[in-house]
């Protein structure tokens, strides 16, 4: 075998520069601005040139904490200047920053003033601080800004949102994790962007506003998420959502103090993992739910909010009309299968129905002797499809399976996904499904537990 030339060694050492502009766009896309940098070493192509007309632009300071010794300048600062300065005058794709605690306010407002006037599509911001910030008016006065992300810790909310975060006119996608939302004259924020599809809001800062309203036409898929808030972070703000194109609607965490929801068109799917701990809010959760009335698919979590009514109960889902296909999250304990049965009740034209067994600290759970009996027999002519995930083997999950099977008329398939360490054996629970009579045409199907490779109903 010959011998590789030295010419041909020194192209082997640098393949990089061989690449096409395209491609070294690509992979460079995913790196550190500082990694790209250092990859620029290998091939003096790049080095000369192509660093300079990179789209995208990421800039993370943790990359920096270790790597040099300390100094009293700020060589993350320095490095982040020099890149947005010396490289070629083209559009920005995306820019995505992390700053730490000691990093210049001015600093990083100058650097999204230079990002907004070389075009960018879309911000990705993290902030770690120990400052308060307000944000740049001229970020959202961009027409060419298509996504905005914003972060910050949620234990030190200091990024105050400006009043121009409402006029982004050609925004798209809008994510906002613990900031402040900003503050307006009138107390009514209102988020009406005439190109916005997607919304995400998590644990951000809002008690000084009396109404947050969103009303973005184009919106599709909405995510509010308060987990983490405080009850009076939200208890005397309203939430107006109106004349939206919703197909995917998500809340989580304490409801605020009222919620209008009106037009939400076509809405296929939506989640409510409410805070089981907040037990007055169950008559907003019901107004709550019934501004959902054009939901198809339906998730349910905090079902302990809700009063042991079978009445409350069985009119609690009845103004979804529409709805098919519903997945309740709840414990097995005597009280969440009573509640879980009721609402059943109330939705006659249900087709598939899923049941996730979590466990929630409820006390008091008995398993020989029940503290609330399931309700009457009640026929369903059209579900056709039941799955339990994380089944256990309890004697109330069990009563609870031979209640739906003796009332699901035109049953076709029981999944039953079997808890791996923490169920009784499949032969004891078919034992006593055998005993139930059920459709010729129906199925039960048992499987150890897993993440992975469910049929989704």
């Amino acid at each position: 075998m010959s011998e590789w030339s030295p010419t041909q060694k020194r192209r082997g050492r640098d393949r990089i520069s061989n690449l096409p502009d395209d491609i070294l766009q690509q992979v460079f896309s995913f790196l550190d601005m500082k990694q790209v940098m250092q990859t620029s070493l290998l091939s003096k192509r790049f080095k000369q040139y192509s660093w300079k007309s990179l789209h995208n632009l990421n800039f993370d300071y943790s990359l920096w904490k270790q790597t040099l010794p300390p100094s009293p300048e700020d060589p993350f600062s320095n490095f982040v200047d020099q890149v947005l300065r010396l490289r070629d005058d083209l559009a920005i794709g995306k820019f995505k920053l992390s700053v730490g605690r000691l990093h210049n306010l001015d600093t990083i407002q100058a650097w999204f003033n230079m990002v907004t006037n070389q075009c960018v599509r879309e911000m990705d911001i993290f902030f770690h601080l120990t400052l308060s910030i307000v944000l740049n008016s001229s970020i959202f006065t961009s027409d060419h800004l298509q996504v905005f992300k914003l972060e910050s810790d949620f234990q030190n909310i200091r990024v105050q949102l400006p009043e121009s975060m409402c006029s982004a006119s050609s925004l798209k996608t809008l994510k906002l994790v613990s900031v402040a939302l900003p503050y307006v004259n009138t107390g009514e924020l209102v988020l009406n962007y005439p190109m916005l599809e997607n919304l995400f809001i998590k644990d951000c800062f809002q008690a000084h506003l009396k109404v947050f309203n969103i009303c973005s036409p184009q919106l599709k898929n909405l995510v509010i998420d308060n987990s983490h808030n405080g009850l009076w972070n939200i208890a005397n703000c309203k939430l107006k959502i109106c004349d939206v194109k919703l197909i995917y609607f998500e809340y989580k965490g304490v409801l605020y103090e009222d919620c209008l929801l009106q037009n939400l068109n076509p809405l296929d799917n939506a989640a409510l993992y409410l805070n089981p701990n907040v037990i007055r809010q169950a008559d907003s959760v019901t107004k709550f739910i019934g501004g959902l009335c054009n939901v198809k698919m339906l998730t349910l979590e905090g079902l302990q909010i809700f009063p042991n009514s079978a009445t409350t109960l069985q009119s609690l889902l009845t103004p979804l009309s529409k709805l098919r296909k519903l997945k309740l999250r709840a414990s097995h304990d005597n009280a969440s299968i009573y509640k879980i049965a009721n609402i059943l009740q109330g939705c006659p034209l249900l087709e598939t129905f899923t049941w996730e067994v979590i466990n929630v600290q409820v006390s008091g759970i008995k398993d020989n002797k029940a503290e609330f009996t399931l309700p009457p027999d009640h026929i369903w002519h059209h579900l056709k499809f039941v799955k339990i995930l994380k089944l256990r083997g309890h004697k109330n999950e069990v009563e609870f399976l031979i209640f739906l099977l003796k009332n699901a008329m035109v049953l076709e398939e029981m999944y039953l996904d079997r808890h791996t360490y923490k169920t009784r054996s499949k032969q004891y629970i078919e034992k006593l499904l055998a005993s139930v009579p059920i459709s010729p045409s129906a199925k039960i199907s048992f499987r150890p537990y897993t993440y992975i490779n469910l049929p989704d109903f």
